[in-house]
Formats: C-alpha cells, sequence, structure tokens
C-alpha cells in the first residue's frame, strides 16, 4: 500500500540559528533504514564539524549555495546543482553570503552515529585534487512531455547518465497532465513543495498537499498525478530506474 506522509519529523541544531532539517523518509520518521530523504535549510555563516560518514549522500540544492570541502578539493554547489558524496569521504558542510536549502538523500539512511563527526572547531585543509573526490553534475536540459508545461530535472539517474544507484528529479507541472507514472519497478518517494499530488491504487487513493511526502513500494499497481494550476516536487527513485511518461 502507498504511504501517504502528512509532515516531516523535524530537527534543529540548538548551535545554529535559523536551520531546519525535515525528514520526511528515514529511519526516525518512517522506519527506512535503507534510504532517507530529506529537505535541509541553513543560514549564511553556517559551518559543521568535518565528519566521514557511513553513507552515500547525495545533495540538490535548490536555493543558495552550498560548499563542501574534502581533502582533495573545495565544491561550491550553486542553485539547481547536486553533488555526489561516497561513504568514507571525509568532508566539512558551510555557507558562505547566501543561506542554503537542498534536498538530502543518504543510503543507507542517515543516522547520527553513522556521521562521525570531528571536535567543533576543526577544519579541512583541502590539498591539490588527485581525482579522489566527489563529482559535481550540472542542471540537465529540462524536459517538455507531450506538449504541456511538465518540465522533468534529473540531478541523478538515466537520463543524465550519472546514476549511481538512485534516481533524484525535480517535478515542475502546470495544470492537470492526466496519469504521470504507471507502475512501481523500484521503491519510489515523493516530496510535494508546491500543489498537491493526487495517489490512486487498486485499493485506496488520497491526496499529498504542500510539504507532504508519499512512498509508492515496489510492485505497486498505481497512478499518481499533480492537481491545480502549478506543482513542484521531488521525485527519488532507489534503485535509480529510467523514466516512463504516459
Amino acid at each position: 500500500m502507498p504511504q501517504h506522509i502528512p509532515y516531516p519529523v523535524r530537527f534543529r541544531d540548538s548551535a545554529v540559528q535559523g536551520d531546519e532539517i525535515q525528514e520526511y523518509i528515514g529511519k526516525i520518521s518512517t522506519g527506512n533504514t535503507g534510504i532517507s530523504v530529506g529537505l535541509l535549510s541553513f543560514p549564511a555563516g553556517w559551518n559543521e564539524p568535518p565528519q566521514t560518514p557511513d553513507f552515500d549522500e547525495y545533495v540538490c540544492v535548490y536555493d543558495g549555495e552550498l560548499t563542501v570541502a574534502t581533502e582533495y578539493n573545495e565544491f561550491h554547489v550553486e542553485q539547481d546543482k547536486g553533488l555526489f558524496i561516497p561513504k568514507g569521504e571525509r568532508i566539512q558542510y558551510s555557507t558562505g553570503k547566501k543561506n542554503v536549502q537542498y534536498l538530502a538523500v543518504c543510503t543507507p539512511a542517515f543516522a547520527p552515529e553513522l556521521t562521525h563527526r570531528e571536535n567543533e572547531g576543526q577544519y579541512i585543509e583541502t590539498q591539490k585534487p588527485d581525482g579522489k573526490h566527489p563529482f559535481v553534475y550540472s542542471e540537465r536540459d529540462k524536459t517538455w512531455i507531450k506538449g504541456k508545461c511538465f518540465v522533468f530535472q534529473e540531478y541523478f539517474g538515466t537520463i543524465s547518465r550519472n546514476a549511481k544507484g538512485v534516481s533524484i528529479a525535480r517535478i515542475l507541472a502546470v495544470g492537470d497532465l492526466g496519469k504521470v507514472f504507471s507502475n512501481a519497478p523500484s521503491d519510489q518517494y515523493y516530496i510535494v513543495r508546491k500543489g498537491s499530488l493526487f495517489v490512486q491504487t487498486r485499493y485506496t487513493e488520497f491526496t499529498a498537499a504542500e510539504n507532504q511526502g508519499v512512498i509508492i513500494r515496489k510492485g505497486e499497481e498505481f497512478q499518481c498525478r499533480p492537481l491545480g494550476e502549478h506543482t513542484e516536487m521531488f521525485f527519488v527513485s532507489h534503485p535509480a530506474i529510467g523514466m516512463v511518461f504516459e
């Protein structure tokens, strides 16, 4: 059965003013241990201690800019760009003069004990790149489906040919486009940012409103379609799949 997530679990760092972490899918919010999906926001001038996570992380910035320092390079991930960070990479997150909002997907699911954070006040000194570092993937061409105003922006996946086991996309729809996806060849996760998303199976139906989430399990027969004139959502598939539109 599809799972409707009416609200995320919210976290805050007591030492940071203006931060917010919203976990829609994960170990704490839904009991998922294989993957976590959340939206994070941090203010300008923020930084975390260095850490060496025991999970792969996909960072997809949709507003502002995020700086990620490794021992071999420093990345400035701007709006509509993404960064894949393999587990075991010593990294440090920070912001410059801009606030940042981004989607974070972790496999396996995020857990504090898996981050291996170091002490406050420590910093990474970036050395000369040697090729053993994450890669930034820029925004790909937007796709218009069947002449309708339907924008599909893939950060990671089979279309952009940078799949690392997960497909991640931002979907913008204008108007009621009818049935969009016809099957679930993998576990699929949606976060509705604006508008609403109607989900229907043989046994149930519901509408996910703004700031709500949806889980569709592999093998589920379903249809989902955006409602209203403007719908914006994030889509995550685990493992990565080729997209099918109808």
